[in-house]
């Protein structure tokens, strides 16, 4: 089943398919590049060595058929009579033939019980201890601002997938959630919806939808009203004190409730991309330390649990997380004690500015890959 069927859904790069891959391939990045019809650029990432073991599939989330995409792949690549003879009912490269050859049978694999919903609904559970301390804090117009938010999102979503004739996955809520957090009740209630429609329709939808933009859409949504004049942006924990370096504060309670623990809870789950927050928090943190200052606002914390550790928009591989959180946090860092930080939002430009490297980040770290693990080839037409 490819994302076409009605069985399966988007990638959502959420990795699972790399952690099962004996080959060490990256199978969510082939099949993005054969869903787009990169063949070449699809064999650059390692697909000639995929060895269609069919481990990638049970561990897939969203039920895509990846070996058979692969194996479809790979028969524009192979000669009929290079695999099985030339007979007609066997000519195809398969999971089954590929045995057949190798002599490897493939270890049977339990599928996963989880699905797009319920990943959704565990990001749903880690944002909602800062979603109810936000409306307690800012009033009942505040859940308004949430409930618009959630809604548009949702609207832009069936809109698009209705034009698609495509299943609607519900990410939007999440989105919208995530939008809301950092407004100010002060803004005016069309502004939130303008900006959560922006960022849904120009940061993922005109993409392809879920698993497809490259931008978060709520950081596109943030920039967009930031433009304006008047835009307040406030989030909870305001303080320069970041647990547990200071474990006996109120400050210190809320930071571990808000952001720390729900951050724990994706990454326990493996729900939540781990490499660039904790490298943006390494140096947002470390770094300060070693001049005698403890540093950590609310939106740098917001930022590294639930903006950079989303999984559809972070880079595929481990060099370019790396990379991009090492860069998220000296700009941080640049901004915080070269200027002001009376505008925290500007961490939002940071992170859209990092993330229109991305592709070329991960192009140099699928490079990487390739000549560390060997399985890189040219093209065919390259030789």
């Amino acid at each position: 089943m490819s994302e076409d069927s009605p069985q399966s859904g988007p990638c959502i790069n959420c990795g699972w398919c790399g952690r099962a891959c004996p080959k060490r391939l990256l199978p969510q990045v082939l099949h993005r590049r054969l869903y787009a019809g990169r063949l070449d650029d699809a064999r650059r990432a390692g697909l000639d060595a995929c060895a269609l073991c069919g481990r990638c599939l049970p561990a897939c989330p969203a039920r895509i058929d990846l070996p058979d995409q692969f194996a479809q792949a790979k028969n524009e690549l192979i000669p009929p009579d290079s695999i099985s003879g030339t007979s007609e009912t066997n000519n195809k490269t398969t999971p089954e033939t590929v045995v057949e050859h190798t002599g490897k049978m493939p270890v049977p694999q339990k599928q996963t019980s989880w699905t797009i919903r319920r990943i959704m609904l565990v990001w749903l559970i880690a944002l909602a201890p800062l979603t109810f301390a936000k409306i307690g804090l800012s009033g009942w117009r505040m859940a308004i601002h949430i409930l618009i938010s959630c809604l548009v999102c949702l609207a832009v979503e069936r809109a698009f997938a209705w034009l698609r004739k495509k299943q609607a996955w519900g990410g939007a809520v999440i989105a919208g959630l995530i939008f809301a957090m950092p407004l100010s009740q002060t803004v005016p209630l069309w502004m939130t919806a303008l900006g959560a429609a922006f960022g849904m329709i120009f940061a993922r939808e005109i993409f392809g939808g879920l698993g497809r933009g490259l931008f978060h859409p709520a950081v596109l949504g943030w920039c967009f009203l930031a433009s304006y004049s008047g835009v307040e942006f406030s989030l909870p924990l305001e303080t320069d004190r970041i647990w547990p370096l200071s474990l006996y504060s109120h400050e210190a309670a809320k930071c571990a409730i808000f952001y720390i623990l729900p951050f724990i809870l994706l990454c326990w789950k493996r729900m939540a991309n781990i490499v660039t927050p904790a490298v943006f928090l390494a140096i947002t943190v470390a770094i300060p330390w070693l001049y005698g200052d403890v540093y950590a606002k609310g939106f740098v914390l917001f930022a590294a649990a639930f903006i950079l550790a989303d999984m559809p928009t972070s880079p595929d591989t481990f060099f370019a997380r790396f990379l991009t959180g090492i860069i998220t946090g000296l700009l941080t860092l640049w901004f915080y004690y070269g200027r002001s930080w009376h505008n925290q939002h500007i961490l939002f430009y940071f992170v859209l500015f990092v993330g229109i490297f991305s592709p070329l980040l991960d192009e140099f770290g699928l490079w990487l890959r390739g000549r560390y693990f060997g399985y890189a080839r040219r093209p065919a037409h390259a030789d």
